[in-house]
């Protein structure tokens, strides 16, 4: 399947990853995103779909460089979906952030 800007693929085990162009975006069944480089909106888009799609017990680990996206967009999307969100910087600069449904 070809997404606008990114390839959506499935294995064999039906975990799905979708490839963003600018450095890499990865999703599996475990809902791991690295939205890593620059983002675009495309990118933004793949993290509200993954955050509306969270079950009652799903979490979902974003890895992220973006300030703009750890300090705003991403928390409007957790805000928008009701969800709780935990940010913690990485040692190699990088954030993860945690979705997960109240």
């Amino acid at each position: 399947m070809h997404a606008d800007a990114g390839i959506l693929t499935r294995d064999k085990t039906m975990r799905d990853t979708v490839l963003c162009p600018n450095r890499g975006l990865f999703v599996t069944n475990q809902k791991k995103l690295d939205i890593s480089g620059t983002i675009s909106p495309y990118c933004l888009s793949v993290v509200e779909k993954n955050a509306k799609a969270l079950s009652t017990s799903g979490e979902l680990f974003i890895t992220c460089d973006n300030f703009p996206a750890v300090t705003i967009s991403i928390p409007r999307i957790a805000r928008e979906e009701g969800l709780l969100i935990e940010t913690t910087r990485l040692p190699d600069g990088h954030w993860e952030i945690r979705l997960a449904r109240k």
